[in-house]
């Protein structure tokens, strides 16, 4: 959950919150998820923060939400 946001720095302060600590203990990891997230990367692999195009945010969000769910 975002905390707050400082536009001096532009900085951001997150604190842990559901359903964040549920996919820290049991993360969705699997070959569609290593497929979908080396093309939201693309050439930058070690960066930290990536722009997610609608095609793949819509991707992202179903897949987390099955296992959230309750179903995997």
């Amino acid at each position: 959950m975002l905390e707050r946001h400082h536009d001096k720095n532009q900085s951001f302060y997150f604190i842990p919150a559901a359903p964040t600590n549920h996919l820290k203990m049991d993360p969705w990891w699997n070959e569609d998820a290593t497929v979908l997230v080396d093309h939201i990367r693309g050439g930058m692999a070690q960066a930290t923060l990536f722009r997610i195009k609608d095609g793949n945010f819509k991707t992202l969000r179903a897949a987390l939400r099955r296992p959230l769910g309750g179903s995997n």
